[in-house]
This record gives structure tokens, sequence and C-alpha cells, in this order.
């Protein structure tokens, strides 16, 4: 089973489309005569009308019926490149923006689109889905792929775009509908196909029931609010994205003077501000601006000041007059004593490009934990690629309570036994002073709202059992998928329950919506793909820098270390395994350390610390064995172990995550240091990438991965990969670091296979009883028995390790002697015989600009270096990747991940991309 359920048109609507709260407008005999009429007047004159003529009719018809007073249906021809992604027509409420309707080029309005239809001119070969085949509903031809593709792209976009947990849309092929319900992260709902056109009822009175929902339950997630451009927090987030001369620069080591007291806070604007009473009936002036001058630097001092000198005011930043929304939360702002935070001038930059009113991209207020603390954010610096899976979202935002850009990070967390939200490991990492552990600085976290996935329960829980499963995690992880059971109505959950099941989500798969992928962590479900995921936020004060930035091999190798070290120190205080160590979770953060003897001054200093602890989990040290209690597929595909991938199920150990480390450091360093490898992009294809059928995971990792990991050498063919220095010299001590972690896995391997092979051995010469075979070799003879060879001799046997290769493997065990080979590269020092050699040059600046292009999306690469190709959705005839934008478009990425004919295990290793390619920097962009 894929993504996909296939359902009657009548159980969808009395099992999953919401009741409305108000009774929706009644179809008429006379609605359906002539709709019938005017439709059947267009298939009459043309027995297989263009798609263009289907839309203008559908078009007509709805706009000019009563039953969607308040929506209207807006007819696009919006085209990003030739041959690209296109939308048909969308459902807008009246009240809302729209584009052009109709007009050659109108881009869709994606912030506002309530409901996606697309069109098709007929015909089987562009069905994308299968009638006759519920329990595998995915069409396997390659133009229904294509279709497929393009419904799975329009709902990404609107899913990016938006804040909503559930999506509806409409797919018309010809002179049958489908009706489609996209659930946040999870997978799709489809109908079967209906004829509308000799029966157009059905179809209105889905119209009319959609029209009559409320926001909610279309859909919308109520915990955010659009920002409309003439409101308070809309016009803050200006304010506070200006440049401010007191900002400062983030380069490792610069000295910071200390802040002039004069130019602490700036000047007071020319004219007077306006303030808003608390019972707002008058607006008096204020001279002193509670946020125009001093953006993120200064303003609670200067609130504070402007409180004193008018206590029984509210202070705002604009001199509009308030709108008609409550604004009031702007202003519970929490003062703080002591000299005002500065702010990194990179950080007020990414929020500025985050807001740029160019990108058409929109605003939001969103709350975050139980408080329901309130957060303002624009654009995603980077997003998933992914449609289905955790749907990860990261900002740049403005704390409202504290007029802090901190980071922000919206996701869809699968939900299993033992495993807490990443907010709880984050408190848990920072409670103990005596043990310094760097990890993201906590501000706030929580679930959201009632937001679980849907259609997992429907798939996976028998109608008794959904009661009992609403809001614990518990029954949802570990519930039977395989009882057969009615299927649970979402209508019996709205009224005055928690519709915790209602809303949620999907992914981005070209091919099928049967292949998995979680792009930014495996997590897929054995037992039909349908995970259980909930919705969730978390809000950190550090806005951090991505691996991509270091100029040198001397801060690679630091940073990797600190990474290291904190990994060790989780372990050993908490028992707590990361199990997901990958290039996008490893990050730098700038901070300020004081200058001993020169009072003011700071120097910046960066910190490699590892982030994205949602996967993590509490692991015995005892050598008791971890028992799952559900199927666990954790980690990114590009960096997990050779070990893990080939030995799953066996839980992630010390040994694995090392040697994730190793992978990631191997990353970074072809990427942006020197060496002999001529072609960058196939190495990391080949490496990373490459899979092969067979282990745990129903692959295996590629052979040069295997190779290097196995025999200890970073080989490329016959060439051996070595780094180099930019005098051309070779980088020696980087080399030797190298060499000296392999050694340790090459131990651990040789160490793995003789124990495997030697229990292959026993199991093969232990007595078994006899199945016939001696019976069935009686009449065998041999013709003589002359230097007949004693075949026992040819077994495969392995030779035993060493006693010191035994001692290396175990060495993995722990963090010491891999944390050893780092400080003695670094220094010279040798901590276990406290000698010390003379160490060789480690370059303050031997970096290069990336050599792999961004964002890296791995199917891409594949899809060019194995010539995949996928037929047009509009054109069988035509090859070539669908829906592929021009590469300056900066949602290329996210399309061709949804349009791409092969998608590997892991997807992408930066499943999030950047939001902007230019110029908020490489890879995967700041988050924690």
């Amino acid at each position: 089973m894929g993504r996909a359920i296939l359902v009657d048109f009548e159980d969808f609507v009395h099992e999953i489309q919401i009741e409305s709260n108000s009774a929706p407008r009644s179809v008429s005999n006379d609605d359906v005569g002539a709709t019938r009429a005017a439709l059947q007047a267009l298939f009459k004159k043309s027995a297989s009308p263009s798609e263009d003529q289907i839309a203008e009719t559908f078009v007509k018809v709805v706009n000019n019926h009563t039953l969607c007073r308040d929506y209207a249906v807006s007819l696009l021809r919006y085209r990003y490149s030739p041959g690209a992604l296109k939308v048909a027509a969308a459902l807008y409420r009246t009240l809302d923006a729209q584009p052009g309707e109709g007009a050659e080029g109108a881009a869709p309005s994606w912030a506002h689109i309530r409901l996606c239809i697309e069109f098709k001119k007929g015909g089987a070969q562009l069905e994308p889905f299968n009638d006759d085949d519920p329990d595998h509903p995915e069409a396997s031809a390659s133009c229904s792929a294509a279709v497929r593709a393009q419904l799975i792209a329009y709902a990404c976009e609107v899913f990016l775009h938006q804040h909503r947990n559930v999506l509806y849309s409409l797919f018309i092929n010809g002179k049958e509908f489908r009706i489609l319900r996209w659930d946040r992260r999870s997978g799709v709902i489809v109908t079967k196909k209906q004829d509308y056109v000799a029966n157009p009822r059905p179809l209105l009175e889905f119209l009319a029931c959609f029209e009559s929902l409320s926001d909610n339950q279309q859909g919308i997630d109520h915990t955010a609010t659009l920002l409309d451009s003439n409101c308070k927090a809309y016009k803050l987030m200006d304010d506070l994205a200006r440049a401010h001369p007191c900002d400062m620069p983030h380069t490792d080591k610069t000295e910071i003077p200390p802040l002039d007291a004069a130019s602490s806070l700036p000047n007071p604007p020319a004219s007077p501000l306006p303030v808003i009473p608390k019972d707002r009936s008058t607006t008096p002036k204020s001279p002193i601006s509670a946020v125009h001058q001093g953006p993120a630097f200064g303003t609670r001092q200067r609130i504070k000041h402007a409180r004193q000198l008018h206590p029984d005011t509210h202070i705002v930043s604009d001199d509009t007059d308030p709108p008609e929304i409550d604004e009031g939360y702007l202003d519970e702002i929490e003062e703080s004593e002591g000299a005002p935070e500065r702010v990194f001038r990179y950080v007020r930059d990414r929020f500025r490009e985050s807001i740029d009113p160019e990108s058409g991209w929109p605003r939001y207020k969103i709350e975050v934990g139980d408080e329901r603390r309130p957060f303002l954010i624009g654009k995603p610096i980077f997003f998933s690629t992914s449609i289905f899976g955790r749907g990860t979202r990261g900002y740049v935002a403005l704390d409202v309570k504290t007029r802090r850009f901190v980071f922000l990070k919206d996701s869809w967390r699968p939900i299993y036994v033992g495993v807490e939200p990443e907010g709880h490991y984050l408190e848990l990492l920072s409670s103990d002073a005596s043990v310094s552990i760097d990890v993201p600085r906590l501000v706030t976290h929580g679930d959201v709202a009632d937001h679980h996935a849907f259609t997992a329960l429907y798939a996976r829980h028998p109608q008794a059992k959904l009661r009992e499963a609403e809001g614990d995690d518990e029954a949802l992880a570990t519930s039977n998928v395989s009882e057969a059971a009615p299927i649970p109505s979402q209508a019996s959950l709205v009224a005055g329950q928690k519709r915790a099941f209602e809303e949620e989500d999907l992914s981005t798969d070209a091919d099928a919506l049967s292949h998995h992928d979680d792009g930014e962590s495996l997590m897929e479900s054995e037992s039909g793909g349908f995970q259980q995921y909930r919705h969730y936020r978390v809000v950190v004060w550090d806005v951090c820098l991505p691996f991509t930035e270091i100029v040198s091999s001397t801060q690679l190798i630091r940073l990797i270390y600190q990474c290291i070290t904190t990994h060790a120190r989780a372990y050993k205080r908490y028992s707590l395994l990361h199990r997901d160590i990958s290039a996008g979770n490893v990050i730098i953060r700038p901070h300020l350390r004081e200058i001993p003897g020169r009072q003011g001054w700071n120097e910046v200093v960066w910190t490699g610390i590892l982030t994205d602890w949602e996967l993590a989990k509490v692991v015995p040290k005892d050598g008791t064995k971890q028992a799952a209690r559900q199927s666990e597929h954790t980690g990114t595909w590009q960096f997990m172990s050779v070990a893990y991938v080939e030995d799953h199920p066996t839980p992630v150990t010390v040994a694995d995550e090392l040697e994730s480390f190793f992978h990631v450091t191997l990353f970074y360093a072809v990427r942006l240091l020197r060496h002999n490898i001529s072609d960058v992009r196939t190495f990391v294809v080949n490496y990373f990438d490459a899979h092969h059928p067979g282990g745990g995971f129903g692959r295996t990792c590629s052979e040069m991965k295997t190779f290097t990991i196995e025999r200890g050498m970073i080989h490329l063919g016959t060439l051996r990969v070595l780094f180099y220095l930019k005098n051309k010299d070779e980088h020696t001590e980087l080399n030797n670091l190298f060499d000296k972690w392999l050694k340790f896995f090459r131990a651990r391997y040789a160490v793995r296979a003789w124990k495997r092979q030697s229990a292959r051995t026993a199991k093969l010469r232990s007595p078994r009883a006899s199945h016939g075979s001696e019976d069935s070799a009686e009449d065998l003879e041999l013709s003589d028995d002359e230097g007949a060879l004693d075949v026992s001799t040819l077994e495969e046997t392995a030779e035993e390790p060493s006693a010191h290769d035994k001692e290396i493997a175990k060495a993995l065990d722990k963090h010491v002697a891999v944390q050893h080979v780092f400080v003695e590269a670094l220094s010279g020092r040798n901590r276990v015989t406290g000698k010390k050699r003379v160490v060789g040059p480690w370059p303050k600046d031997d970096a290069v600009a990336d050599l792999f292009p961004e964002p890296y999306d791995q199917r891409e690469s594949l899809l060019a270096i194995d010539h995949l190709v996928a037929c047009t959705v509009d054109s069988v005839a035509r090859s070539g990747h669908p829906h592929k934008r021009a590469r300056t478009q900066e949602s290329s990425s996210r399309l061709q991940a949804a349009s791409s004919t092969q998608l590997l295990p892991g997807g992408p290793v930066l499943d999030e991309i950047p939001a902007s390619r230019a110029p908020t920097g490489k890879g995967r962009g700041s988050q924690i």
C-alpha cells in the first residue's frame, strides 16, 4: 500500500468530509439541470474538448452559480517556464486578493488558495489513480505518475505558503472528477471517479458544502494568523528589519568594541508618533516610538522609557488607525534590566530577506507552546522538499514578547514510544549547569493544538480504538495497522470533542504516491507507509550558521570535534543518543566572549553545536538489549553507518553515530576544501546517495562508502582521495586525521565480519535434523574417488582479528578515543602518553567556494547521471523532467523533488533547502 487511500464518493461525504457548522446552500433541480445543460453542450460540440475549454466552461458554471456566493474560481494560465508548473484554476474567497482571472501569465496567489482545481482533457493515460485496485490505487503508467506529481506539486506549494493542516483539491479529467483530501505529512484520501456531466449533483453539493465550512474546517491552522499589510504587526516587522548601526559582524575571532553609551539608543524621531490608549477610544500622541528607530536593539529600553512618560498608554509602532482585529498582544512586552542585547548583522539581514515584499510571501503571527506565545514570521529560510514526512520549515522569527530575533521550527514529529519532542531533550540537556552541553537554547515549544494525521488513523485504526487513541501518543504509535475494522468518521470527532485527527499532511513523490520519502530522516512505516505524525513547534534563541560558512580546515575540524564532544556528554550524562547525525544537524553558533583585561571588549567565537534532537532516545549502557516496541528507521540516509543499514532493525549505537560524524566531515571536506577529486558532484552521488538492493532497509549503502569504511581508505576508483593546502602541498594533518579515524571503522568491520562468518560456519556444522537429503542422494555416485578433495576445506572462513584490532573496535563503544585523534591532530599532544609532536600547518583560510551546486538535491543528481526521464503531463511524446523550473526560480528543487521518477530512501542530504539561493548563504541555511 502507498500514500493514497481510495474511497467511494458516498463514503468520503459521510466519513471524511467535515460536517459544516452551518447548513450549506441547497442544490435545486434547476441548478442541476442548468449545469448539466452547459456541460453537455460543451461535450456535444466537441467529442474531446481541450483542457482550456473544459476549464473555461467549469469556471463560468461555478462563478454564475448561487451556491458559492462568497467564493470565486479564478482561471489561471500561469507557467513558471515552458512545460513547467501550471495551476488550471483555484477557488478563492471573494474578499481575498486574486490573480487576474484568465490572464496569460497570472501568478497564483498561493497564500489565499482555498481549493486547487486541475483539468485534463480525459483518457486513461491521464488518470492518476486506478479504481480497479483499491489496495494499490496509484496508477503505474509514466504519464499517470506525472499527473500525480503535478497534483502533489500544487499541494506542496499551497502547504508551503500557507499554515494549514488539510487541503482539498478537485481533479477533473474529461467528463469525470475526483475529490482529494491532502493530509499534512501522512497521505491523501481520494474518491473514485464520478461522471459530473451526466450527473452534476454530487460535484455541486460538494462545492456548496465546502463553501459553508469554516476556515478551520477547510484545513486552515487556527494557531497561525495571516497578517494584513495595514496591521501593526506587519509594520512592526518592517521596523525591526531595518539595518541598525549597532549590529555586529559575525566572523570568528572578530573583536567587538564596547558600545558607546551615547549611541546605545537611536535619536528620537523627528515627529511625534502615536500611542493607543488602553480603552482605544482616543489616540494621544507620544514623543517616543516603541519600535521605529532601533530594530530589535534597545527596543525594551525605549518602551520602558516611553511607559514612564505615558503610564496609561499602550505603545505601538505606526500612525495608522488600529485595525478591527485585536492586536493587544503587541503591547505585552517583557522588560529586562541591564544593557541592551545587540544583534549579529546576519540575523537581521536574514529576517529582512524573509519579509521582502518583492517575494510576495505572506507574513503570519504564529502561536507556540501552552502559553500560546506569539511570534511573527515571513518566508522560511529553509523548508522540506517533501510533502510527506516531517515537513520541516525553519524561520528567523520575531519574538513579540521580547522583540528579539529567534529561530522557529515548524514540523510534524513522528510518534514513537520512548521518543520525546525535541524541546524535552533541549530542556534535559540544559538542566545540569555542571555539564556544558552545546545545544540550542530553548525559548518555548509544544505540540500544536490537536493536530494529528487523520489519514494515518483512517488507514490504521478501527473506529472503536480511535477515541481511545485520541491524544494518546503510545496508542498511536503501537496500534495494530493490519486489523480490519470500520473507518472512523471525521464528523464524529467534531461535535463537542477534540478533533485530534482531523487535519494533517502529505509528500512529494513523483513516480507514485506509494514510494516513501521522508527526506529529512528516514522514518517509514512498514505497515503500508502511513506513519502517524503530530504537529509540533519549537523556538530557540540561537539563529545559527551552516557549516558551509567555514573559512578553513581548522575551523571544520574544531567545529566537528565540538559536536562530537556534545554527543559524548549527552550520552555519558543522560544515556541519550541523537540518532540523526547529518550534515544539516551540525551548525555554528556565533557568540561573544569577554576579552580578559579589556573592559567592555568582546570577541566573536564560533562553536559547533548539535541540533535536531527530535529523534533522540535514551538507551541502556549496561549491555541490556534495546527492545524495539515499534519499527523505527531513524537517521538521514546519506550519513547512516554501513552497519546500521545492513543490520537493521538493530538499534543505533555510539559506533554508528561516530561513523555518521565521519561521513558528515567528509561531505563538507570535499565540498569546501582542496583535494584531488575532479568531479565533486559525481563523488557525492556515488558515495552518499547510491545504493543497492539488500540489507535491513531493503537497500545497502554505496560500494564507495562501504569500501571506505571496511578498508579504511577513501578511494575514487584507483585514486586515493587526498586533501591539499593552498600552495598545493599535501595537507598531511588532515589526511592523517582521516586515516587514523578510519582505522577504528576498519577494525570494527573486521571484527563484525569475523563474528558473522563464525556464526554462519557454526550453524553450518551444527547437527541438523534430516529432511530426506540422504535418501535423495543414495543413487549419486562418484566416477572416481582418486583425487577427491575434502569439500569442508572449501567453506568460507574469516580470519580472527588481532587482539589490537579488537581493542580498537571496542574503543568505538565510547567517544574518547576518537576525540583523542582530533586533539592530537590539532595540537600534537597525545593525552595517553603525554608526548607532544610538532604539528604541521593548519591554515586559517584554506577553504574554497562551495564545489557543489546548491541546494543539494540528490534526486536531481541521480537523474542527471542515470538519464532518468519522465513524460510530461501535457505530452506523452515529450520526455524529460516534468515541471522543472528554470534554475533561477527559487522553488525549482522542491518541484524537482515532486517530479523525479526515482526517489532514494532518505531523500536528499538536505531535505530542507534554503528558501532563497542567494544571498542567504550555502547549503541548508541557518537553523537550529
